[in-house]
């Protein structure tokens, strides 16, 4: 027992640690791209003209291939960082571990991923699969455990948006944080991040209907929607706040990662999905609900 405490006060420290440690490696990494790009171009423009070419060290082309391997490793390593910590927190099925602990480090393992979107950290996509795998069978483990059901619920919707993100983030695409959206725009971003939605008239769509094929493109994370109609269907809801909105859903994916519904108005569908869907939300009384139908 006393092992355990160590190990969950290790886990809990690097949780804590882990906002600073991204922050720190994003800060760092974009820097030195940033400077890498500029000082490449300065060079470029400025300083090789052949009248000054006698002028740069006769190891320039050494140092400037060492300057460049030096970004790709943080690179590597930031993409490494965020999948090592989930490792740490998401334990295998077969731990003896009881159920309290468990969604508690389930829960740690949600904020992990929260912090590395808000800060915009990709991970390799391909370190993500193994912890999806994990999840899945702890969700199956514990079907009849509400809270370990709810915690693994939570972190796989987030696991499966976050492979995502990381994917549309290393291709560059970057995150839209502002209401002003169009569907060439959320094309051509990785996801939606920290703002409000305020629709003029109430059967307005947030989002409009997603087309069929492409919600799991879709990743809304930490958005408020007010006064608005939406169709759950599809896209990836994470931290999201539905208020005084007309909250649509008909059986297909749902993806819900601690998502909130205040004063809504609900056009659920009569399949077995949408039954109970809306059966589990309206239970929530308004607490964040996490649910996954594939």
């Amino acid at each position: 027992m006393g092992k355990i405490e160590d190990d969950i006060r290790g886990v809990q420290a690097d949780v804590r640690s882990i906002k600073e440690t991204l922050g720190w490696h994003k800060g760092v990494g974009w820097t030195i791209a940033v400077l890498f790009v500029g000082v490449f171009g300065w060079l470029s423009t400025f300083y090789i003209p052949d009248k000054f070419t006698d002028k740069l060290p006769s190891d320039f082309k050494e140092r400037f291939a060492k300057l460049e391997q030096n970004i790709i490793n943080v690179q590597e390593r930031l993409n490494r960082l965020t999948p090592s910590t989930l490792n740490r927190l998401i334990p295998s099925p077969d731990t003896k571990i009881s159920k309290k602990v468990l969604a508690m480090q389930l829960r740690k393992a949600s904020d992990v991923i929260d912090v590395a979107l808000k800060t915009q950290i990709p991970a390799g996509p391909q370190l993500l699969a193994p912890l999806q795998k994990r999840v899945s069978d702890l969700r199956t483990k514990y079907q009849s455990d509400a809270e370990v059901r709810s915690a693994a619920s939570s972190i796989d919707v987030r696991l499966i948006a976050y492979e995502e993100a990381s994917k549309r983030l290393l291709e560059g695409l970057e995150p839209i944080s502002e209401p002003n959206l169009s569907p060439e725009a959320i094309s051509r971003s990785s996801y939606l991040m920290g703002f409000t939605m305020v629709c003029s008239y109430p059967t307005a769509h947030f989002l409009g209907v997603v087309p069929p094929g492409t919600g799991e493109h879709v990743i809304v994370f930490d958005v408020e929607v007010d006064t608005c109609a939406q169709k759950l269907d599809g896209p990836r809801w994470i931290n999201d706040d539905f208020k005084g909105s007309t909250v649509e859903y008909h059986g297909g994916p749902l993806y819900l990662a601690d998502v909130t519904f205040t004063n809504c108005k609900f056009e659920f569908g009569t399949d077995s999905n949408s039954k109970m869907a809306l059966s589990i939300i309206s239970a929530s009384n308004g607490t964040p609900v996490s649910l996954l139908i594939r």
